[in-house]
């Protein structure tokens, strides 16, 4: 007997999102968009009451007016060398039984995506089976279906090799329709590979594995849906021979076609198909380019697979063949990991992290990947395309030089990301351990909560901590007990001592406010942001900075921002006065910070492997809050900056949450307040 599985909150949302929008469609009347969203509903939940009432709306439209087309069956796969699926076509639609003059004999319909009809034919001239896609063009003008038929053109012309699924033949049928005729694969793709990979949690854990979205249409597309899993069982993946085995055809497959000028733009587990025989070819490969569906397209509207797009992609930058080795990286993750390097709840969650996250290192989820490999991926999923390897050649000679068989040594490690963090072991401290790295699993998915864990004297130890001792929280009890009373000055403990100049030493760069600010001897606090060019020449890591106030009499606190975008430059001095007037945040959107100051903080270095990214062009916007003391003063404050010595294998950035209500009743062993942060 199969047992339900429940849907998860985020599944619901989905699901109530694609009902809402073929109500919509209903009420415009506009029955394809309906058939759509049912689609996709009854995929994630077969048994949807609201999708099936839409159904049978969409089942008495084709019966009250049988010309209409309505696609409203379930569809099948979209590449050749899908599963066998109902000759039917979707919503009762008439099949067509040849294509191309009858050159092309229908054997069976295979699938429908958004971009595509795919059916399997036999050539009765060739005297072979193949793959047929009828390229879908509703809502194009003339010019792009010119377009389309000369960058199809262009792809017939990449030639054959025997890492890219062969296109046979390009043509139009009488109506003007673009067909593309391919090989047919019989061995599936790797996202099919990867699906049988993924665990299956059981049914009372709430969980449930999703069926993916179709892999292909209009709108953004997430891949396989992993966010139902559980951490522990997420370490999924494929064999790391066979893992290696698919990059490397990839990459002779890549190499081919960008020497010939060809970038393919939406490479994926679903577009790398396999013969019966195993073999890794690209497929769909510039199909993604021919119809424009893959990037930013027409009204602005951003579409294609999410989770393995490169962040220039996203941004709409310049797509260059690096554009693919980061895809094929995101690709390598996923078949080393059993995810994608980036979740979120939506598409737009995923995109902000493809742009602005860095992501885990893949021995994280899978503690038996290579180093070298793991460095390969990390390399390919740079966010600067001048990082990443130079060609799809340099990333096949890396990953055949990777040895398995010698992987013991290559994986030999500190211990876990955390541990090494802490540079101690946790000792007894597993079931904190575990939640610690759930909690971490939410923020990669977009999702972040805050945990607090107390340290058990004598087990584990906390970098920075500062507690008071049993004996001292007794006599602070007792002290308060009789009434707080003066002691004696003498038995002060004496105050911190600190040294002449800089802290930490001499940085390695120093900046200054470019002139005084003048502090009035009355009147109300000032919040004030002094913008400090950085003039570095190249994008840096900083392990550690030191704010000296110019005037430590009014200098209340400073915050360090980041802002590469210059628009603290544009409110500067409009006063004129230096800097700007902003309270509570430098006022533009600031692209990454340096930490904060107060009296009494020591300037600390990061551990090695920290670091904190600064790019280049980057400005330091200085935000002090200044308190008059009575008489006029001035202050002119400088920082210093530490770089790291070390390669930087985590970045380290912070976010602002507030909660000016933070207060816990006395003895209330636990208590919880909410505080939320932009993203």
């Amino acid at each position: 007997m199969i047992r339900p599985v429940m849907t998860s909150e985020r599944v619901q949302r989905r699901i109530d999102g694609l009902l809402d929008q073929a109500e919509s469609a209903a009420d415009r009347l506009d029955w394809e968009q309906v058939a759509q969203c049912v689609r996709m509903v009854l995929r994630i939940e077969p048994d949807n009451a609201d999708a099936l009432v839409f159904q049978t709306m969409l089942e008495g439209e084709v019966r009250e007016d049988p010309a209409r087309e309505v696609p409203a069956g379930k569809s099948g796969a979209d590449m050749p060398g899908a599963p066998d699926m109902p000759p039917d076509a979707p919503g009762g639609e008439t099949e067509p039984t040849s294509f191309a003059g009858g050159r092309y004999q229908v054997s069976k319909f295979l699938g429908e995506g958004g971009k595509k009809r795919v059916y399997q034919a036999h050539d009765t001239l060739l005297d072979r089976e193949v793959a047929f896609a009828l390229i879908k063009t509703e809502g194009f003008d003339e010019t792009s279906k010119e377009r389309i038929s000369r960058e199809a053109q262009a792809m017939g012309r990449l030639g054959v090799h025997p890492n890219i699924v062969a296109v046979l033949d390009l043509g139009q049928e009488d109506d003007g329709t673009p067909y593309m005729v391919t090989e047919l694969m019989g061995g599936g793709d790797v996202e099919g590979l990867l699906a049988e990979t993924t665990p299956e949690p059981p049914p009372e854990s709430g969980g449930g594995k999703l069926r993916p979205p179709p892999r292909e249409g209009g709108g953004l597309e997430v891949g396989r849906d992993l966010a139902n899993v559980p951490a522990a069982s997420a370490r999924a993946g494929l064999p790391l021979d066979r893992t290696i085995e698919i990059g490397k055809a990839v990459c002779e497959g890549l190499e081919f076609a960008h020497a010939r000028g060809i970038v393919h733009r939406d490479l994926k587990p679903g577009n790398v198909w396999l013969t019966e025989d195993g073999i890794a070819k690209i497929g769909d490969f510039g199909l993604a380019v021919m119809t424009d569906r893959s990037r930013l397209t027409r009204e602005g509207m951003m579409v294609g697979t999410v989770s393995y797009m490169p962040p220039e992609q996203a941004t709409g930058g310049e797509i260059t063949p690096k554009a693919d080795l980061y895809s094929l990286g995101a690709m390598l993750y996923e078949m080393v990991t059993g995810r994608p390097p980036f979740l979120g709840d939506d598409e737009i969650a995923i995109i902000g992290q493809h742009i602005n996250t860095p992501p885990v290192a893949p021995t994280w989820h899978n503690g038996d990947c290579p180093r070298p490999l793991e460095a390969l991926v990390m390399r390919l999923l740079a966010k600067d395309p001048s990082e990443r390897p130079d060609s799809a050649q340099d990333v096949y000679n890396a990953l055949d030089a990777i040895d398995l068989a010698a992987r013991g040594d290559t994986v030999e490690r500190e211990g876990t990301s955390l541990e090494s963090l802490a540079g101690d072991v946790f000792v007894g401290r597993q079931a904190e351990m575990d939640q610690l790295k759930a909690a971490l699993e939410d923020v990669l998915g977009g999702r972040g909560r805050l945990l607090t864990s107390i340290a058990e004297p004598g087990i584990g130890k906390f970098r920075n901590e500062r507690r008071l001792t049993d004996a001292e929280i007794e006599l602070i009890g007792k002290w308060a007990a009789a009434g707080a009373p003066e002691g004696d000055s003498g038995d002060l403990p004496r105050p911190p001592e600190f040294t002449e100049g800089w802290q930490l030493g001499e940085p390695d760069l120093i900046v200054k406010m470019a002139e005084p600010f003048s502090i009035p001897a009355g009147g109300k606090d000032i919040y004030r942001c002094f913008v400090i060019p950085l003039e570095i020449e190249k994008d840096m890591m900083v392990s550690a900075v030191e704010f000296r106030p110019g005037n430590r009499r009014v200098v209340h606190h400073s915050i360090m921002f980041l802002d590469a975008a210059g628009a603290a430059r544009k409110l500067a001095g409009k006063d004129g006065q230096p800097g700007y007037e902003s309270f509570g945040g430098p006022g533009v959107a600031a692209t990454g910070g340096l930490g904060a100051w107060v009296p009494g903080l020591m300037p600390r270095l990061l551990p090695d492997g920290l670091g904190r990214f600064v790019k280049q062009g980057s400005d330091l916007v200085l935000q002090v809050h200044y308190h008059p003391t009575g008489k006029p003063e001035k202050d002119q404050s400088s920082v210093g900056i530490y770089f790291c010595k070390k390669p930087v294998k985590r970045i380290v950035s912070g976010i602002a949450i507030v909660q000016p209500d933070l207060k816990i009743p006395a003895g209330r062993r636990y208590h919880s307040v909410r505080a939320e942060s932009e993203p």
